[in-house]
């Protein structure tokens, strides 16, 4: 009998990420994303609060990661909790590779690699 041994390190996040990518995306995929905007808790709020920092916006590289969840603790408690369109905004964030907080959840390129990777595995389910 072979032991397998689990992944450890850049491996083990990568399948976690694709693990949250397909719950995210499930639910996703029968939802009318045209024109969720007008509807959306956020649409008179500052852009600001949804987008990722990174070095080149002028945070520091050390504060990049406590900046980002900072802003998406403060997106999701003041408008996404309460959005009727939340599950549009995600797979509209999904489907074009949004990066920031979109329907609650905080997108980044890695989550848009690892998305294509569950949308690939999920096509190929089809054939």
């Amino acid at each position: 009998m072979t032991v397998t041994a689990e992944p450890t390190g850049q491996a083990a996040r990568s399948i976690r990420r694709e693990r949250r990518m397909a719950a995210l995306m499930r639910p996703c995929e029968d939802v009318n994303v045209r024109n969720w905007q007008d509807k959306a808790e956020c649409k008179d709020s500052a852009s600001e609060l949804f987008a990722l920092a990174d070095a080149d916006s002028g945070t520091p590289a050390g504060q990049v990661h406590a900046v980002n969840m900072a802003r998406h603790e403060e997106a999701v408690a003041k408008y996404c909790g309460r959005c009727p369109v939340r599950l549009a905004c995600l797979a509209d964030a999904l489907e074009r590779g949004g990066k920031g907080t979109w329907g609650a959840e905080l997108l980044t390129d890695e989550d848009h690699l690892a998305a294509r990777r569950v949308r690939k595995q999920m096509y190929e389910e089809t054939l």
